[in-house]
């Protein structure tokens, strides 16, 4: 698995954003198997990629610290992703205050 950098095929369904993503966490190696991991598991989206990442760390092998760094960037993502939706939950007023505090 590791050294393969193949890149995904154009026709793979593969959205730039996950090679991108896999290049910022420095996996740019697992690039071509990501983007096996991908197919072979319908991913429709990066999300699902986050929901499933132990399921992809493991799959492609990872070494400790890569998986490491996976598992801080998805949780900090989807930490994102919550605060984004509760806010949106919330009436404008309340939200903004709550922005001015930096609570969010």
């Amino acid at each position: 698995v590791e050294g393969d950098a193949a890149p995904c095929a154009p026709a793979a369904g593969v959205p730039a954003e996950f090679t991108e993503w896999l290049e910022h966490l420095q996996l740019a190696h697992y690039v071509g198997p990501g983007c096996e991991w991908w197919e072979r598991n319908g991913a429709a989206d990066l999300e699902e990629v986050f929901e499933n990442w132990e399921d992809f760390a493991a799959d492609l092998g990872l070494k400790t610290l890569e998986r490491k760094r996976v598992e801080k960037n998805v949780a900090s993502r989807m930490a994102g992703n919550a605060s984004a939706a509760i806010l949106a939950r919330l009436p404008r007023e309340l939200a903004d205050w709550l922005a001015g505090l930096c609570l969010t």
